[in-house]
């Protein structure tokens, strides 16, 4: 009897963009119009400077240019990747259209299909284990990218003390490229759970 071993998973490599532009905690601290001082950013959220997003920093461009700098440093030929997840927040430029597609165009990967992953704060935690599924179920999926880009700062009102907790929230982009049986940084397994009666808890 013949045992056919199963797929690794590893990762090729990664990709950033961040934004030029920085917001510090004296300027946090005179959006809150007095609520929190400079020192009280800095020492209780932890919050030197964070990035924030220029004119044309976009979710999708942002990722889109976190997509490119992967394929720099992994010397990935884009034709070679055969799905994109993308990650990116749904607060994008057009909000009707699917940022795997507008990255895929972007970066030349004319052979990969892609789609959008939305689940929060644990998206890319999903996406990579859907990622490590296709590698491994589908014989067709070699290389996919996991990319996506970050700007919901926009949604932060500083003057609003109940939101402190997301005076955080800056920009940015991250890539990364998963390929099957890379025996490097491997992908060892995930379990994720959830509970649905909490996605309404204010």
């Amino acid at each position: 009897m013949i045992f056919m071993s199963k797929p690794t998973v590893g990762i090729v490599g990664t990709g950033i963009y961040l934004p030029k532009q920085k917001m510090t905690a004296k300027a946090i601290s005179a959006e809150t119009k007095g609520i929190w001082t400079p020192e009280a950013v800095e020492d209780k959220l932890g919050i030197r400077s964070k990035r924030m997003p220029g004119v044309d920093d976009g979710t999708q461009e942002m990722g889109a240019l976190a997509a490119i700098d992967a394929i720099k440093n992994t010397g990935i030929d884009p034709l070679d990747i055969d799905v994109i997840l993308c990650v990116g927040e749904e607060w994008k430029e057009y909000p009707l259209t699917t940022s795997a597609l507008y990255i895929q165009d972007r970066i030349g990967a004319t052979n990969a299909w892609g789609i959008d992953v939305q689940n929060r704060c644990c998206t890319t935690v999903s996406a990579m284990k859907m990622a490590k599924d296709m590698l491994i179920a589908d014989e067709e999926v070699n290389v996919v990218m996991v990319v996506g880009g970050y700007r919901n700062s926009d949604f932060v009102d500083f003057t609003d003390k109940n939101m402190s907790m997301m005076y955080n929230l800056g920009a940015g982009a991250g890539a990364l490229i998963l390929k099957k049986n890379h025996d490097r940084n491997l992908l060892l397994g995930s379990h994720i759970i959830a509970d649905g009666s909490l996605s309404r808890t204010a």
